[in-house]
């Protein structure tokens, strides 16, 4: 079983690198005293689930502004979640310790990240009764946004509420306990009706014990309007879209592939992208977004091969790079 699970693995690494490198499976040269072994073709069959979208001929792409950040802006934010220590101010971003509590909150150009966090309850592998149900969860954190303005920006958007879970085993491999010990609740943005993607917008509160906050992490840039730019139509997105994959196979080659790649595309939509807070972006430029799932089939080395896994890739929507 073991050997099939690696045999596995090795055949989905080669057949499926191109999701992160684009390459092409070609012939392996192995050494002149083994045989030749031949690959398979990986070929792919694209399925659309989703309406043609009608796009806009233009959009504005927008500017990051530098956080209005001051030393009064950590006092508050501390006071906010019970952190008491000494405002520490580093080149990026003031840092505060108190215990195992800590709050980072960045003031360099082009970032935007606020974080709170309790080490001591986070991430614990332990059943903590009276968690908060997720309809109480998501109350409580709408709550905590709209009497504390400084933590949110008006307009966030419910992105759904998870428990973290865990189960331990001894040694035989019998379940000895498991459970809850944390929920989280994300909130997403948008700028109008456009949402925004990506690690560089968003805001998660996780609670525990009696809806008590462990952790709050807020990631938004301040911005500005900075042009409008000329996008490229959905057509010629979906055509760079299909060229992130192996070929396209015709009808003769989806029949007589060996291995087969069908992606689904279950949604196309137009979005600002943003990088994870702490890292600059001056830019903050349309995308489209296309979202969906894969699925490969077929046999190799006398194994059978199923696996399916969901994507959300992007594509630039503008047709010149900003500078």
């Amino acid at each position: 079983m073991r050997r099939v699970f690696l045999t596995i693995i090795v055949v989905l690494a080669v057949c499926l690198g191109f999701l992160v490198w684009r390459c092409w499976l070609s012939e392996t040269e192995l050494p002149l005293t083994q045989p030749k072994e031949e690959l398979p073709k990986a070929y792919c069959v694209f399925e659309l689930r989703v309406a043609p979208i009608v796009a806009p001929e233009r959009m504005p792409v927008y500017k990051s502004v530098p956080p209005r950040i001051e030393t009064t802006t950590v006092e508050r934010f501390c006071e906010t979640f019970g952190v008491k220590g000494e405002i520490v101010d580093r080149e990026r971003f003031y840092f505060v310790r108190d215990g195992q509590k800590e709050v980072e909150i960045f003031k360099q150009p082009g970032t935007g990240l606020m974080r709170y966090i309790d080490f001591s309850r986070l991430g614990l592998e332990k059943n903590i009764p009276n968690l908060p149900s997720q309809e109480e969860a998501v109350d409580l954190c709408r709550k905590l946004l709209a009497e504390n303005a400084h933590l949110g920006i008006g307009n966030e958007v419910y992105a759904g509420s998870e428990y973290f879970e865990f189960v331990h085993f001894d040694n035989s491999g019998k379940e000895l306990e498991k459970g809850r010990s944390a929920i989280s609740v994300g909130f997403k943005y948008k700028i109008g009706d456009i949402p925004l993607e990506g690690p560089g917008a968003k805001t998660t509160v996780t609670l525990g014990e009696n809806g008590e906050i462990i952790e709050y992490v807020r990631m938004w840039r301040d911005m500005e309007p900075h042009k409008e730019m000329e996008i490229i139509d959905p057509d010629t997105a979906l055509v760079e879209f299909k060229g992130r994959w192996p070929a396209e196979a015709s009808s003769r080659q989806s029949e007589q592939a060996r291995l087969l790649t069908r992606v689904v595309i279950e949604d196309i939509y137009l979005a600002y992208l943003t990088r994870t807070g702490s890292k600059p972006q001056e830019f903050i430029e349309p995308v489209y977004v296309f979202d969906g799932f894969y699925r490969v089939e077929g046999e190799y080395q006398g194994k059978e091969i199923r696996s399916s896994e969901a994507f959300k890739f992007t594509v630039r929507a503008i047709k010149e790079r900003m500078e």
